[in-house]
C-alpha cells in the first residue's frame, strides 16, 4: 500500500472494476478510515480475547477460572480466532512432503520466542531487553484495561516463562567420555603428576590423594572448566548437575539394561530414554528449580508459582528426601513415554521387533523400565539406604511412576480404581 500508483488505482471509482478490484478497493477503503478505528478503539480486540463471554486472558477478568477449561477448549479458539496463523502456541503449517514432493503434508514446529535470541533470555534477569519486554508487556495489559498492578505482575510472568524455556533449550550434554580419555599427549601429562610405586601400594594411594587435593587447591583462582567431568566413563550411572546446567551419561551406563543397539525403540526409550528424561527433569525438581540457566543458585520463580509448585510436589512420597528423584522419575516416564509414541507416529507405524514375545511394544516400554529396578539387597543394607539413599527403594521407583500414568493403565488395560490404575494420581510435571 506503500506504493503511490497502487494507491492512486484502489483510490478510483470505477463500477465496471471486476469485483477482486472492488473488494481490494473496499479493504483500502477501511483501512483509511481512521475515525472508525478510532471510534471502535481496543472493543474488537477485547470481543476477540472474550471466549464465549468467559475471557481467555485472566488478567483482564479479575473473576476468571479455569474450573471445566480444558486444553482443548483453548486451542479451538486459538484456531477459530487464527492465532495458530499468528503461532501464539505452535507453528501449524502445509507444506510440501519432503519424501513425497507430490503430496502435502501438516507440519507442528515450536514458535519463536519474542525476543531474537535466546541469549537475551540468558543474560541477567534485569537486563534492558527484558526489562522493556516486561514493560510492554505490561503496558498493553493496561491499555486493554487491566489493573497497572496486576497487569505488572502478569507481564513478569510471562517473561519468567519465556526463561525457563530458553533454560532448558540451554542445558548441555557429556555423552560416553572425556576427550581426554583418547588424547595420549594430554593422558600422559596427567599421570606425569603421579608417581607410582609397585612396592608401596598404600604409600601410592595416598600420593594420589595429596595430589588430587592440591590440584583441587590451585583450581581455586582459576576459571571453572565446563568440559570438565565429575564421574568416570566406566560408571554406570548418569547425573544433572545444577551448577553446570548439564546432563552426563558415562560410556558404563550405555549398555545393557539401559541400552542395546539390538532393543528395539520402545526397550530404548523405556530404558535409557527414561534415564535421560530423568535427568532433565531434575532441572526442574526441588533442586534444579532453584538455579537459574547459568548455574547460578537464585530464586527466580514467582512467589505464586513456587507456592502452586510446592502444592503439587506434596502428593510425592516422603516430602523431604526423595521428593526430588520422585520427581524425576515420574516426569521420566512420563515424558520419554511421549517421546517415544512421537516418533511412532512420525514413523506412521507400530513396531515388530520382537514378535515373539505376548507383550505389545508399549507395554515392553514400561516392562523395559521396570527391568532396571531389579534388586536384592541384605535387610540392614536396605534399612540404611531408607535413612540415607535419596531415590525411593527400587520396587517403588517402579510402582510409582506407573502408579501414576496415565499410559500405563491403558496400556496394560487396568480399570481405573486398582491398585496399578488409582483414579487420584500425582502429577507434578
Amino acid at each position: 500500500m506503500a506504493d503511490s500508483s497502487t494507491a492512486e488505482l484502489l483510490i478510483l471509482d470505477d463500477p465496471e472494476a471486476p469485483e477482486a478490484v472492488m473488494q481490494a478497493r473496499t479493504y483500502f477503503r477501511s483501512c483509511e478510515d481512521v475515525d472508525t478505528i478510532d471510534k471502535l478503539g481496543k472493543k474488537p480486540l477485547l470481543d476477540l480475547l472474550d471466549l464465549n463471554g468467559r475471557g481467555i486472558y485472566p488478567t483482564l477478568q479479575p473473576s476468571w477460572t479455569d474450573t471445566g477449561m480444558t486444553f482443548s477448549d483453548i486451542v479451538e479458539y486459538l484456531t477459530n480466532w487464527g492465532a495458530f496463523e499468528s503461532n501464539a502456541l505452535i507453528i501449524m503449517s502445509v507444506v510440501v512432503d519432503e519424501m513425497q514432493s507430490d503430496n502435502h503434508i501438516i507440519l507442528f514446529s515450536q514458535t519463536d520466542l519474542i525476543l531474537p535470541s535466546r541469549d537475551m533470555y540468558l543474560g541477567e534477569r534485569n537486563s534492558t531487553e527484558l526489562n522493556l519486554l516486561e514493560n510492554l508487556y505490561g503496558q498493553v495489559l493496561e491499555a486493554l484495561g487491566a489493573n497497572a498492578t496486576t497487569a505488572g505482575l502478569d507481564a513478569e510472568d510471562v517473561v519468567d516463562f519465556e526463561i525457563q524455556l530458553a533454560k532448558l533449550s540451554f542445558i548441555t550434554r557429556k555423552i560416553g567420555y572425556p576427550d581426554l580419555i583418547l588424547n595420549d599427549t594430554a593422558l600422559n601429562a596427567k599421570s606425569d603428576m603421579y608417581e607410582v610405586d609397585l612396592q608401596n601400594f598404600f604409600g601410592t594411594v595416598n600420593e594420589i590423594n595429596k595430589k588430587d587435593y592440591l590440584w583441587m587447591l590451585k583450581n581455586l583462582r582459576k576459571p571453572v572448566d565446563r568440559t570438565k567431568w565429575f564421574m568416570s566413563a566406566s560408571t554406570v550411572n548418569a547425573y544433572y548437575d545444577p551448577s553446570s546446567n548439564e546432563i552426563v551419561f558415562p560410556a558404563g551406563i550405555l549398555n545393557p539394561p539401559f541400552y542395546s543397539k539390538t532393543f528395539s525403540d520402545a526397550h530404548i526409550y523405556g530404558s535409557i530414554g527414561v534415564v535421560i528424561a530423568h535427568e532433565l527433569t531434575h532441572g526442574f525438581d526441588t533442586t534444579g528449580s532453584t538455579y537459574d540457566e547459568k548455574g547460578n543458585l537464585r530464586q527466580w520463580w514467582q512467589e505464586d508459582d513456587l507456592k502452586n509448585f510446592q502444592s503439587r510436589t506434596q502428593c510425592m512420597v516422603n516430602g523431604r528426601l526423595t521428593i526430588g528423584e520422585n520427581i524425576a522419575d515420574c516426569g521420566g516416564v512420563k515424558g520419554a513415554f511421549r517421546a517415544y509414541r512421537s516418533v511412532i507416529t512420525e514413523r506412521g507405524q507400530e513396531e515388530n521387533k520382537y514378535p515373539t514375545l505376548p507383550y505389545t511394544q508399549n507395554q515392553i516400554f514400561f516392562i523395559g523400565f521396570a527391568q532396571l529396578w531389579c534388586s536384592r539387597y541384605l535387610p540392614k543394607f536396605r534399612a540404611v539406604l531408607l535413612q540415607t539413599d535419596p531415590h525411593s527403594p527400587d520396587v517403588f521407583r517402579v510402582l510409582g511412576p506407573f502408579q501414576n500414568s496415565e499410559e500405563f493403565g491403558k496400556v496394560f488395560n487396568c480399570p481405573v480404581g486398582t491398585l496399578m490404575n488409582p483414579q487420584k494420581k500425582c502429577e507434578v510435571w
